[in-house]
């Protein structure tokens, strides 16, 4: 799970990927509160998530997974 913290919030995003899809799962918490759920696209755009946080929350969030995706994390999750 990826945290990042912007405007006094704590938003965390978990991945999931099931061995049958062929999208993963973003699931975004603020707050330790689930807020929305979307997918992740092979540019790492979270895409689909009816939660209205902001395009700066959105950007934030984008790029704290590209950066654990960099790293090696969430191999199995990873959309490219």
């Amino acid at each position: 799970m990826e945290n990042v913290a912007l405007n006094g919030t704590e938003y965390a995003i978990e991945l999931a990927r099931p061995a049958d899809a062929d999208t993963t799962r973003v699931h975004i918490y603020a707050d330790n509160v689930w807020v929305g759920s979307g997918t992740l696209s092979q540019h790492v755009r979270i895409e689909g998530c009816a939660a209205d946080l902001g395009k700066d929350v959105y950007d934030a969030l984008e790029d704290a997974l590209s950066d654990a995706l960099g790293r090696g994390l969430y191999a199995a999750c990873d959309p490219s």
